[in-house]
């Protein structure tokens, strides 16, 4: 995924995305992003608790907000 800066494409900064992010991001068109929707889809997706479905959500959550994909 290349990052956005200011309407233009920064093809210097790149971040991969593992294929349970790629899930989520596909699966979030409709729905707001929190914590709270993505660890709804990851559970509906993964054998995975709630709790750990939140963490794991919110890391990737502070990840996509640190490389300024999410604002």
């Amino acid at each position: 995924m290349i990052v956005d800066q200011e309407n233009q494409l920064d093809y210097t900064q790149a971040i991969s995305l593992n294929e349970t992010a790629v899930y989520l991001i596909e699966n979030s068109k409709d729905i707001e992003v929190t914590a709270e929707a993505w660890a709804e889809l990851l559970t509906q997706q993964y054998d995975v608790s709630k709790a750990n479905a939140q963490e794991d959500a919110q890391k990737i959550i502070e990840v996509l907000l640190e490389a300024k994909i999410l604002s």
